[in-house]
């Protein structure tokens, strides 16, 4: 069944123009998989900016978290796709069907899922499909992962008037 997500904001800091989606899983209930699409915002060199869009399970008032994105700057720092399982540091991917270096450009419509599989198995994916629709590339991986299944996330940290951003969670 798919669950609603709610809009949250950031209570520790508003300075990072944080804008979310929480779902909480209700008691006897397991959150099993998050599909997120987002179009990659446009960020100027002046003043310099920064955004992630992701979505991810766990990580709301938790240790454990399992997501995938994306980052964008106005530096020299090129636009990247990129995944994380707690405590581990996040990892740009690699090896995309399509083009192996898992390009990301400002306007891009992406596309992510993480779901549970099974037991501790988790399957990622992310597609890319370009600022014109057809698909420029796809990552899949299934990873090993040990998680509480307790929420869904979903978010966009440091842009403003991000458009395209749909979060579904499925217990």
């Amino acid at each position: 069944a798919a669950l609603s997500a709610k809009a949250t904001t950031n209570e520790h800091n508003d300075r990072l123009h944080w804008l979310g989606y929480v779902v909480k899983a209700n008691a006897g209930e397991r959150i099993s998989e998050v599909h997120g699409s987002w179009i990659v915002p446009k960020i100027e060199l002046a003043p310099p900016g920064y955004s992630s869009s992701w979505v991810g399970i766990g990580g709301y008032g938790t240790q454990d978290l399992i997501q995938m994105g994306t980052g964008s700057s106005g530096l020299l720092e090129r636009d990247y796709a990129w995944f994380e399982m707690l405590p581990d540091f996040a990892q740009p991917l690699s090896d995309c069907v399509g083009d192996s270096a898992c390009s990301v450009g400002q306007g891009d419509r992406m596309t992510a899922t993480v779901a549970n599989v099974g037991g501790d198995s988790w399957a990622m994916s992310m597609t890319n499909s370009g600022r014109l629709g057809g698909q420029k590339w796809q990552w899949r991986k299934t990873v090993s992962y040990k998680w509480a299944f307790g929420s869904a996330e979903g978010d966009c940290e440091g842009a403003h008037g991000v458009g395209g951003d749909n979060v579904t969670a499925t217990s």
